[in-house]
């Protein structure tokens, strides 16, 4: 088989003596059009800084994972921050709560933040199923 070339058209022929010819666009002119176009559509887009855009709907989070809702205590005499993807079984030991329940599970709050909780402090966190296999390993 040869593909042979002619400005926006590509003629391919098959066969010996080539019998047969068949004329097809040019995938690359469509490429590049559609290309333009999509370039020409954001450029006249208007700009507001710190703009988030997502599909349209709802985005459901934790979908199929159990969720559980404990009650901590800090104990210690320091403020104890917990980030997002820690597996809470293993935090800080200062802070009270029922370790067993929280095997397997981390906080329910968005990737990249922590929950802060003060000496003294009691409070209620959302806890979400580890994904994967669920093997937390160290901190």
């Amino acid at each position: 088989m040869v593909f042979a070339a002619n400005e926006s058209l590509i003629t391919r022929v098959s066969g010996a003596g080539a019998a047969k010819q068949k004329k097809l666009q040019d995938p690359t002119t469509r490429t590049r059009e559609a290309l333009a176009a999509a370039v020409k559509a954001e450029l006249n887009a208007p700009i507001i800084p710190g703009e988030i855009t997502t599909v349209g709907g709802d985005i459901e989070v934790f979908k199929g994972r159990e969720t559980k809702d404990l009650t901590v205590k800090n104990l210690g005499d320091r403020p104890i921050q917990v980030g997002s993807h820690c597996h809470f079984f293993e935090s800080n030991r200062a802070l009270k709560f029922d370790r067993e329940q929280a095997f397997g599970f981390r906080l329910a709050i968005p990737a990249g933040t922590a929950v802060r909780f003060e000496p003294g402090e009691v409070k209620k966190v959302a806890l979400v199923a580890l994904a994967g296999n669920r093997l937390a390993q160290g901190v």
